[in-house]
């Protein structure tokens, strides 16, 4: 049995500060416009990779220490949480994270209680969120959505004209697809299809390990508006499917455990390419949504209450579509085959036509909501590169940059460059004039950490960051400083700038995880030999 150790106490604390001191010197040096690459090594004999994605780094870090690796794992983990919320501000969040954990920590060790120290941190980012939202501005022009794609995709112009152009035309909360280009040139197109709400019903019918999503290309489509709870019933259609050589993807409300032990054999067993979707609760429930898939698709809603028993589903009932994307949050159809795209145009007059005399307003938002599963077309963004490894980093670029962009239009956007957090400061000194001197130094943490991403970016420029940041932090609207540009002037007409969402949630997230940290009494780590 393997050993463990437990290091408790200003002992695990000390080791936790200073695993976050490596983590935040590492990613530091990643940030902002001229920030620098870092060579990963390549593991089971591949190639080193270079990054300068703080994130991707900050995963690569494995310390000797096990008590400041554990630190480092679990700081990583706010940094996960940031990039799937937002797509950015992942590289903030770590540095914020690193300077809460350090400046508390010497509060703390000065004779000040733990938990006034924390509760002078919550505070804090707590006055410093809600001053960054009173100083937004909306995000509602094709320049503005440019801007943020370019922060988030780390300056690539050709993907963030792209993204902009995207969510323009096919809306904010619409589908945009990524793929790998078939040459250098980056394009956009877009497509007929439908947005369904439906999720993978296993994590192992997953084709792209990295994007965590499957993609079948011409696969059958079978419809079924209950639960699949027989695996004899799908016989008949995995046998058509292994007969036509085609892959198959079943949307039900739900499989039992015997259907889907079946469904992962084939599948495993390269039998037939699956992939079963759980479909999600719609505002005025599946029917209507499923009778839309249906007829967009050329298939046949099966499993409905009449339905003839014992019937099985044969080859007439199947649908067919040019390709089916499935993640962890929704599934995306893209029609073509027996599904023709101007059945598309066909259900969505015909939705509008009876939305004009509908009174009921449950029934109105159940049409409005089918009405915008069906109207608002697919962007697909095909990604150009000269080798797989620069096309799944620019992938990755774009994904950034779309969950950012959906981010600035939902709550806006601010100046950028670590502007915002200087400009938060001011209200947060307020509150460390506290009678309390624990709260008070708790407070003063968070006035050290909003400094950091301003001060490793500016840093990273070759400049002393000090004068920068006093300049600025007492600067009005978009006044600011380029670091690329070494430059002052108004960060909008730069092009600095970020969605609020993001350095809000990095901050937010930071302020967890380093709560977390402090009040950890000990660590339970697998010895080493020394």
């Amino acid at each position: 049995m393997l050993e463990r150790k437990i290091v408790t106490g200003d002992a695990a604390r000390q080791d936790i500060v200073e695993g976050m001191r490596q983590l935040a010197r590492a990613v530091a040096v990643t940030y902002g416009p001229v920030g620098r690459m870092v060579a990963l090594e390549g593991h089971d004999g591949a190639l080193p990779a270079l990054s300068r994605d703080g994130l991707t780094v900050a995963r690569q870090i494995v310390l000797e220490d096990p008590v400041q690796n554990s630190a480092v794992r679990i700081a990583c983990e706010a940094a996960e949480k940031t990039h799937e919320s937002v797509g950015d501000g992942t590289t903030a969040t770590l540095l914020m994270a690193a300077s809460l954990v350090r400046e508390a920590q010497r509060a703390v060790v000065t004779g000040n209680d733990l938990n006034k120290v924390c509760e002078g941190i919550k505070r804090g980012v707590d006055t410093a969120i809600t001053h960054i939202r009173d100083h937004t501005t909306a995000c509602v022009t094709s320049e503005s959505v440019q801007q943020v794609a370019e922060v988030a995709t780390q300056h690539d112009r050709e993907i963030a004209s792209l993204l902009a152009q995207a969510v323009t035309r096919v809306g904010q909360q619409c589908v945009v697809r990524v793929e790998a280009g078939k040459g250098r040139d980056s394009k956009l197109s877009i497509q007929e299809g439908l947005r369904i709400r439906g999720v993978l019903a296993s994590q192992a019918f997953v084709t792209d390990e990295h994007f965590v999503k499957a993609r079948l290309e011409h696969p059958l489509l079978m419809v079924h508006e209950g639960r699949l709870d027989n695996p004899e019933y799908l016989v008949p259609v995995l046998e058509y499917t292994l007969e036509m050589n085609k892959p198959l993807v079943i949307m039900a409300s739900g499989f039992s455990s015997p259907v889907l032990a079946m469904l992962l054999e084939n599948h495993r067993q390269g039998r037939v390419a699956l992939c079963p979707v759980r479909l999600q609760p719609s505002v005025g429930g599946l029917s209507d949504v499923l009778d839309d898939l249906a007829q967009c698709s050329g298939a046949k809603v099966l499993g409905r209450v009449g339905s003839i028993p014992g019937a099985r589903p044969c080859a007439a009932d199947l649908g067919c579509a040019l390709c089916i994307e499935v993640s962890t949050s929704e599934s995306v159809v893209i029609l073509g085959e027996k599904g023709q795209p101007e059945a598309v145009g066909e259900r969505i007059h015909l939705l509008s036509e009876a939305l004009k005399t509908m009174a009921d307003d449950g029934l109105k938002e159940s049409v409005l909501e089918r009405l915008s599963m069906l109207g608002s077309g697919i962007a697909l963004i095909e990604v150009g590169a000269d080798s797989e490894l620069e096309s799944s980093e620019r992938r990755r670029r774009a994904y950034n940059g779309l969950r950012a962009i959906r981010a600035a239009m939902q709550d806006g956007i601010v100046p950028g460059g670590g502007t915002a957090a200087l400009r938060a400061i001011p209200a947060v000194e307020q509150l460390a004039m506290s009678d309390d001197v624990a709260v008070a130094a708790g407070v003063r943490s968070v006035t050290q950490a909003l400094k950091t991403p301003a001060m490793a970016l500016i840093a990273n420029s070759g400049v002393d960051p000090e004068p920068v940041v006093d300049r600025i932090m007492y600067g009005e609207g978009l006044y600011g400083y380029d670091a690329a540009r070494q430059a002052y002037g108004d960060l909008r007409v730069f092009g600095i700038v970020d969605p609020a969402l993001v350095v809000t949630t990095a901050l937010q997230n930071a302020s967890s995880i380093a709560i977390a940290l402090l009040r950890s009494q000990g660590i339970c780590v697998m010895a080493r030999d020394a």
